[in-house]
């Protein structure tokens, strides 16, 4: 090899090493990290009608769709596709996440007197009722709009003898830009699933 081809060829590797750096700076995305967040409200002055004393709400079974146990936050493309976004992920587990929100939005709107806890629970906690939550759908679309579907029932003390038994669609309109909206929907869609819980506890 000639002293000028070797000349050419540092010249060539000293260009090509700037372009393909900068490349990968490009090409390396930022993650940004989300989590659902509760909606606090006043604690209302009723209860349920046939408590005979403080409602003690044990709370779980809590299930989620195996399709959102990926750390990627799922983007609905339509009814068969969704799409997960590396850039943009859940700060830790979204089915802990949700049982831990759900729990804090139906504190709050429960009687300020009652008692509430995750399954599993001690035997330091007796339950008077149980709340189980079967989620079938919880995702939505930027720019358009969350849906969150469940089926829930609540139970007596024993958890043998079922109370109520619904299907709840909660649709929430994502008013914001971006993953930030998104997730903002989905915390509301949440507590609106709390709302209709906590209004068939005081129904009973």
């Amino acid at each position: 090899m000639t002293i000028g081809t070797q000349r050419v060829l540092r010249l060539a590797l000293a260009c090509l090493l700037p372009a393909l750096l900068c490349g990968c700076s490009v090409s390396r995305q930022a993650v940004v990290y989300y989590n659902l967040t509760p909606l606090t409200a006043a604690h209302p002055d009723h209860g349920p009608a046939d408590s005979g004393r403080p409602l003690a709400l044990g709370v779980g079974p809590i299930t989620l769709p195996e399709s959102l146990s990926r750390a990627q936050i799922a983007v609905r493309l339509d009814a068969q596709r969704l799409r997960y976004d590396d850039a943009n992920r859940w700060s830790g587990s979204l089915a802990e996440d949700f049982a831990a929100v759900l729990l804090d939005d139906l504190a709050t709107q429960l009687p300020a007197q009652a008692s509430i806890t995750l399954f599993p629970w001690g035997g330091w906690f007796q339950p008077s009722h149980r709340l189980v939550i079967n989620v079938s759908r919880f995702d939505g679309a930027l720019n358009g709009e969350v849906v969150l579907k469940a089926r829930w029932t609540i139970a007596n003390a024993s958890g043998k003898e079922t109370m109520v038994a619904r299907q709840s669609t909660i649709t929430v309109k994502v008013t914001a830009a971006g993953y930030p909206g998104l997730v903002a929907a989905q915390s509301q869609a949440v507590a609106d699933l709390a709302t209709e819980i906590a209004a068939a506890l005081a129904a009973r």
